[in-house]
């Protein structure tokens, strides 16, 4: 509904770090220490009974989970990812369908006879709540909605301002045009699969063209990452001269080319395989929310948008057909 919180300031990153953070861990094996564990006390008793609990928490999890639902707290958020955390449920899709469904029950698409617990932004008890409907399918309307967004729309309607992008629920960068088009064609639907919301933040202008070069050169380079099993939060670590000495100083004689052929072969083989399963660009809509919402570029074009993606497939189909014709 708007690219502004008023409560920013008091869930961002240095709020979270001076007010929650207790540590920072790495995976097992990893030199890099990204995860970010907050404490937040929990009153479990009458007579101020309280117990401490850690959490590990992140943009994204902030995204979804405090501005997109109008949480005010650092404390709250972490209390929502708790309740994800403990249910089970994948908490980017969470925010988004309880954001989608709040609007849906303001809008009067859906009733307080689904929903259960008066969904409002900003009413932490409430999701709290929900998240438990949601994860145990307590009525239909949760089993509907547990099944994504796209299928909730289909169903109840608002698709306008439903947060889904080729069919997964929005990551937290409405920064424009790279990543709009770059979440929607990724292999898997993700911000990770080729960082549009990196050419966004960082491009001087834009031209059509080069995000189109951008998103297919990007995902192929971290389609070659993730072959090795390398985080992408650590992408920037791992650079080719790097990883070819790793690979080498173990008996494996990679060239830079065979990097490029493993890039190459990883990205096509992923779209042989969604193009088998039957999925398809072709009727792909974006919606109106993603254009009435100001980006760092402005409000987008949707026109513009549908063209980028028109572009981006006809590149794709075209180097998958050379790709296949040099096999």
């Amino acid at each position: 509904q708007q690219s502004t919180f008023e409560c920013a300031d008091a869930i961002s990153g240095e709020t979270f770090a001076e007010q929650t953070l207790v540590r920072k861990v790495s995976c097992v094996g990893c030199p890099i220490g990204c995860i970010h564990v907050g404490q937040f006390r929990r009153l479990f008793d009458k007579g101020y009974e309280y117990e401490s609990l850690a959490v590990s928490y992140d943009h994204e999890l902030i995204y979804a989970l405090g501005s997109l639902l109008g949480t005010s707290s650092a404390s709250e958020v972490l209390e929502l990812i708790d309740e994800v955390e403990e249910t089970g449920l994948d908490a980017m899709s969470t925010g988004v369908v309880l954001a989608w469904a709040t609007e849906a029950l303001q809008k009067g698409l859906i009733s307080m006879d689904q929903t259960i617990a008066p969904l409002e932004f900003g009413n932490t008890d409430s999701y709290k709540k929900a998240i438990h409907y949601l994860a145990e399918k307590t009525n239909d309307f949760y089993s509907t909605l547990g099944m994504g967004l796209a299928k909730a729309t289909e169903v109840y309607g608002g698709k306008d301002f439903a947060l889904v992008y080729g069919g997964n629920e929005m990551a937290g960068y409405h920064t424009g045009y790279a990543f709009t088009l770059g979440q929607t064609v990724g292999a898997r639907h993700s911000h990770l699969c080729n960082a549009g919301y990196q050419y966004d933040q960082s491009a001087k202008e834009l031209n059509d063209e080069e995000i189109v070069d951008y998103l297919i050169k990007e995902e192929k380079e971290r389609c070659m990452l993730t072959s090795l099993v390398i985080c992408l939060f650590a992408r920037k670590v791992y650079d080719r001269e790097t990883v070819l000495r790793a690979l080498n100083s173990i008996g494996i004689p990679f060239t830079n080319d065979d990097l490029t052929k493993t890039a190459e072969e990883t990205f096509f083989t992923r779209l042989r395989i969604k193009q088998k399963l039957g999925f398809s660009l072709e009727n792909e809509r974006f919606p109106k929310r993603a254009f009435e919402t100001p980006t760092r570029w402005g409000k987008m074009d949707e026109e513009r948008m549908n063209k980028l993606l028109k572009m981006y497939v006809q590149r794709v189909q075209s180097e998958y057909e050379n790709y296949s014709s040099n096999k």
